[in-house]
Order: C-alpha cells, then sequence, then structure tokens
C-alpha cells in the first residue's frame, strides 16, 4: 500500500520535461507551423479541416497546435474546433 510520502513525492514531479516544452516551442517556426496558423480562422475549423487544409501530417498538425496550446496561443471549442 503506498505511504502519503510516496504519493507526494510523485505528485511534487513536473509532468513534461522542460526540454519537452522547448522543441514544443521551436516547432512553431517550422514551416508547417505557418501552414496551421493560416488555416486558423476567425470562424474555428475543426482539426481534420486543418490538415486537409494544410497538407500536412495529422501528427505535424497535433504538434504545432499542442505548442500553440501551451503558449497560450490556442482555443479549443466544442466538436473539436481549434481558433
Amino acid at each position: 500500500m503506498p505511504h502519503i510520502k510516496d504519493i507526494l513525492s510523485v505528485l511534487s514531479k513536473p509532468h513534461c520535461a522542460p526540454q519537452v516544452i522547448v522543441k514544443l516551442r521551436e516547432k512553431l517556426k517550422d514551416p508547417d507551423a505557418a501552414k496551421v496558423l493560416q488555416a486558423l480562422e476567425a470562424k474555428p475549423p475543426a482539426v481534420d479541416e486543418v490538415v486537409r487544409r494544410c497538407q500536412v501530417s495529422a501528427a505535424a498538425v497535433a504538434e504545432v497546435l499542442l505548442a500553440l496550446e501551451l503558449d497560450g496561443r490556442l482555443e479549443r471549442h466544442w466538436s473539436s474546433r481549434v481558433s
């Protein structure tokens, strides 16, 4: 049975390594990021629509969207829409 000290030690550890955040922020400088930013518009498109517009892999779009979200520059809406 876990002890309270074990639980607190796990909770005090960072959930995401700083290296990951730095890499994601560098991703915003990528040419794919420019395509994703252009695909975002005033009316929030669905993530699938962003992938179709950019003609970039879904994984690359997901990375850029995550980087934007972590940077506070992306808002997720209902029905998997983003702006």
